[in-house]
């Protein structure tokens, strides 16, 4: 499927996107030495530009996917073999037994969650009683924001008023004054920082909600964010298995390359974007993220980072997913 039917085949949404998805991708695997990833517009989506940018001879085939629900049922039908997504939506939907057969390989995303505002608000404590607005409740981020508000002393429903709107009407809600603060992720959060400036506006991230998770396994100010996912069928499979663990170390390269070479990273994952997701996400606006650490990769195997990791999602989701949530080395 080449470049702009990807872009024509996102545009659709919700069901009609998925029986796309699923009519067009069956349940076969032409090539038994690629890889298809799915991946909604998030944070962990800039390694895999890069990866198939740099590393074409992977076969890695990228399945864009709006979000999490419809990156389960690709999962979960056969249309990809591996995920991108944060590592407390794949223990929400493990703890459930929505996806029973879940493993999460790596965790790769360590910052990239953040309040937006004027640069007046000094953080949490001027935004009691204001309006923040998010996205998609329930999902990852606004549990790791609650989590960070609660790990900070606040009540989240008590002390601020959260509004629940699509994506885009967050962020121009913001853009209009019509809300004090806005839950993005990066490199989402710089892209509307640029597109204030440009309307002679001032925003910021001014609330880090990565603080107050301190651990032994990390350093202050990360938190195990984005992870590699995948089903225990394929990890059962040498051939496929050896395929996952290639893309996992590419994975891992072009996270350091993204670290080290934030310009360069910026405009695949610009022209990417385009491609793949059909709409526009600035250069200057990923390479702001990476250059600012508001944007880290790093690739960590879990039993680097247990029972730390454990006890971080407990804390997001309320129960920590039990030793089958991890795929076994």
């Amino acid at each position: 499927m080449g470049m702009g039917l990807r872009s024509l085949f996102f545009q659709a949404t919700g069901v009609v996107l998925l029986a796309v998805l699923l009519g067009a991708c069956g349940p076969g695997r032409p090539d038994p030495s690629g890889l298809r990833v799915a991946v909604p517009p998030n944070p962990n989506m800039v390694p895999l530009f890069v990866v198939m940018e740099q590393q074409e001879d992977l076969a890695v085939e990228l399945v864009p996917v709006p979000g999490v629900p419809e990156l389960a049922a690709a999962l979960q039908g056969g249309q990809a073999d591996a995920a991108l997504f944060f590592s407390a939506a794949g223990a929400k939907l493990y703890n459930k037994g929505a996806l029973a057969d879940l493993r999460l390989g790596s965790v790769n995303v360590w910052r990239a969650l953040y309040l937006v505002a004027d640069p007046q608000v000094g953080g949490l404590d001027d935004l009691v009683g204001k309006k923040i607005l998010a996205s998609f409740p329930g999902g990852a981020p606004d549990l790791v924001m609650r989590a960070a508000m609660r790990q900070a002393g606040y009540d989240p429903d008590a002390d601020f008023t959260i509004e629940y709107l699509p994506s885009a009407q967050v962020k121009q809600m913001l853009l209009a004054g019509k809300g004090e603060a806005a839950l993005l992720p990066e490199p989402q959060a710089s892209a509307l920082m640029v597109k204030a400036e440009a309307q002679g506006l001032a925003l910021e991230a001014v609330a880090d909600l990565q603080a107050g998770f301190e651990a032994d396994a990390w350093q202050a100010g990360l938190i195990p964010l984005g992870a590699t996912f995948t089903i225990q069928a394929l990890l059962d499979d040498p051939a496929r298995r050896a395929a996952l663990e290639r893309f996992d170390e590419a994975y891992s390269q072009a996270g350091a390359y993204a670290m080290a070479h934030p310009d360069e990273a910026a405009e695949i994952v610009e022209r990417a974007f385009a491609a793949y997701f059909g709409g526009q996400m600035p250069a200057r606006a990923v390479a702001d993220a990476i250059r600012s650490g508001r944007l880290v990769f790093e690739s960590r195997p879990p039993a680097e980072l247990r029972p730390d990791l454990d006890r971080f999602l407990e804390i997001i989701v309320g129960q920590a997913p039990d030793d089958g949530f991890y795929a076994s080395p």
